[in-house]
């Protein structure tokens, strides 16, 4: 577990920040989760604080896009299918409920709240040492993903949340593979470009499609900027660029990344 620091702190919950107004704060979706605030807003979907009515449990409960769904139903489709391939894990956030508001036809995901992400903890300047402890938990619990067969696909600061005991989180498993499915290149233009491997946007995958992403993130993390490779350390500069390879039989795998990294963490 990392350290808690300040991630219990409340994220700004802002409704006009929003793209669309298709929810307002005080509405009741599905006669069961009353929305109290905005977290944010992503290529396809909005994700709202809500509570419960009756258990009184806070969520965050993600929403489509009304304008995403009607011309796009491959998002639609990524959606649905999310909430049935996230995994059991420690390290992966847990979904409570997933349906459909019938009267305001919006489609919904109930999930883990999760007050902080890696991005927040990015951009308020974070002592390196602990988003490299951050990125460890992570890259382990990929690892533990490889193993079951299931390749996340769009790793990101963003889809990496902390919650109130400093436990990461990975998310948005919208486009999540088992190896024995098919990979359509058409659903590979809802990526994050700048964390997606190459060979993805061919339409090919593995699991070194992911340790791409973590050594981006890793990148990042060390310097600021995702495509860098300005690194002081140069273990640690041979270890993002053998993380980011462009041919993937070239890159480590996530459990070998993260045997690399640990030794690293305070150099």
């Amino acid at each position: 577990m990392v350290e808690q620091g300040d991630i219990t702190e409340t994220p700004t919950l802002r409704l006009t920040e929003h793209r669309c107004d298709f929810v307002k704060i005080g509405d009741i979706i599905d006669e069961r989760y009353k929305i109290i605030g905005f977290i944010g807003a992503g290529g396809v979907s909005s994700v709202y604080l809500a509570e419960h009515i009756y258990t009184k449990r806070k969520v965050a409960l993600k929403i489509l896009r009304p304008e995403i769904r009607k011309p796009y139903p491959s998002a639609e489709k990524h959606f649905r299918e999310e909430a049935r391939k996230i995994p059991e894990d420690p390290n992966v956030i847990e979904v409570y409920d997933a349906g459909v508001d019938e009267g305001k036809d919006l489609i919904y995901i109930a999930m883990e709240y999760c007050p902080q992400t890696l991005r927040k903890l990015l951009l308020k300047g974070a002592p390196k040492e602990r988003l490299v402890m951050i990125l460890i938990e992570v890259a382990r619990a990929i690892a533990r993903l490889h193993a079951q067969g299931i390749v996340h696909l769009d790793l990101k600061p963003e889809n990496i949340l902390i919650d109130e005991k400093g436990v990461p989180k990975i998310c948005d498993f919208g486009f999540a593979k088992f190896k024995a499915e098919t990979y359509s290149r058409s659903s590979a233009i809802w990526g994050t470009p700048v964390y997606t491997a190459p060979e993805v946007w061919s339409g090919e995958y593995s699991e070194k499609s992911d340790v791409y992403s973590l050594g981006v993130i890793l990148a990042e993390i060390l310097t600021g900027k995702p495509y860098s490779r300005d690194i002081e350390d140069y273990r640690l500069r041979r270890l993002v660029e053998e993380a980011t390879y462009t041919d993937p039989d070239e890159r480590p795998s996530a459990e070998r990344f993260v045997k690399q990294l640990e030794p690293l963490i305070y150099v």
